[in-house]
């Protein structure tokens, strides 16, 4: 998840194997695919503020900003 948010590639996180996700407990997981799904059809970039896992379990802290286009061009 933090390496497809840190590429601007968040909709491989939908293409995670479900056997996967079971298994990590994908908390998280369906918060992520809603934030996919409300800016599907508009530019945006990606940015990874944090990630710690000091315990095994990793905590992301991340953003997906919308990029505005330049209508002077």
């Amino acid at each position: 998840m933090v390496e497809a948010i840190r590429s601007s590639e968040p909709e491989r996180i939908a293409e995670i194997d479900q056997s996967l996700r079971k298994l990590a407990g994908e908390c998280g997981y369906r918060s992520m695919l809603i934030a996919l799904g409300v800016t599907k059809n508009s530019p945006h970039a990606c940015e990874v503020l944090s990630y710690e896992a000091p315990f095994g379990v990793g905590y992301l802290v991340a953003q997906m900003v919308r990029e505005e286009k330049d209508e002077r061009k």
